[in-house]
């Protein structure tokens, strides 16, 4: 049996626990970035730390087969790393708040765009991965379900960039809210929502297919697979459902949506990086 070195351990539980452990959150003062964003670094710092003790032996080995395994997990894991700026600052503010902390706002936003394109181009190269495995189903209706959320969630970001940027600005000024903002207000929800149900699919999707090609162990493939089911329809029943009892599934699964389906992703990651790295025998 290959031995794993204490470093690669205390690495990989590391990475288990940053999206449990917001500590950058505790940093956070709205219109105060500069002590949050030195957090922020430092928490991804210790991540690419992490990420490289983690695949050490595949960065050294040259084997294109590796570093295919290697490239997707690391694409996975950034996206997280960009996520965690928007996670960390907490729910987003409303109207008048939003105009006193624009730029904290702004960067909430660019950060979620990030995350996105990277979740995006992750999942492109692990579809390539498995597909060259001999797995052409479950990575392909995974890629599907990425490629469209990842279109759902770019539209959000850039109309919470532009569009809710300036009606965050007309409220403040004059106090009264736009005719137009509650039916615009109820499609940017169900761009969001839209993105994560199909982002949770998508994961569990790609959990089946690197389970098929052996990248992924049967009860990780399980676990990832029962997580992306659970989350989806918990997700899907916030964002049809009127009633008050749902109001705390709706504050994890779409308030703070734009962080929250991509924990799955980058826990996918970490098992990627993990396994490019394990010595060969």
């Amino acid at each position: 049996m290959q031995r794993i070195s204490t470093a690669r351990r205390v690495s990989q539980v590391f990475l288990w626990v940053v999206p449990l452990v917001p500590i950058p959150l505790l940093a956070y003062r709205p219109g105060g970035l500069k002590l949050y964003a030195l957090a922020c670094a430092t928490q991804v710092l210790l991540m690419a730390v992490a990420v490289w003790i983690l695949a050490a032996d595949s960065i050294k080995d040259s084997t294109a087969d590796r570093r295919t395994l290697q490239l997707p997990g690391v694409f996975l894991i950034a996206c997280w790393a960009s996520a965690t700026l928007a996670a960390n600052m907490g729910p987003p503010p409303r109207a008048a708040a939003w105009a006193v902390a624009r730029p904290d706002q702004h960067m909430r936003y660019v950060a979620l765009l990030v995350a996105g394109l990277l979740a995006w181009a992750g999942f492109g190269l692990l579809t390539a991965k498995i597909r060259e495995s001999g797995e052409r189903t479950f990575s392909v209706l995974g890629l599907s379900a990425a490629t469209i959320s990842t279109t759902m969630f770019t539209l959000f970001t850039l109309t919470m960039l532009t569009v809710v940027d300036m009606r965050a600005t007309q409220v403040a000024s004059s106090g009264n809210v736009p005719q137009w903002w509650p039916p615009f207000s109820a499609l940017i929800d169900a761009w969001l929502g839209l993105f994560a149900v199909l982002t949770y699919l998508a994961t569990s999707l790609y959990a089946m297919a690197l389970g098929n090609v052996g990248l992924l162990g049967k009860l990780g493939s399980v676990v990832f697979v029962v997580l992306g089911v659970i989350a989806a329809a918990l997700a899907l029943i916030a964002i049809t459902s009127s009633n008050q009892p749902a109001t705390l599934v709706h504050g994890v699964f779409v308030f703070l949506i734009p962080a929250v389906p991509f924990i799955l992703p980058y826990l996918i990651g970490v098992n990627l990086v993990r396994r490019a790295g394990d010595p060969v025998s």
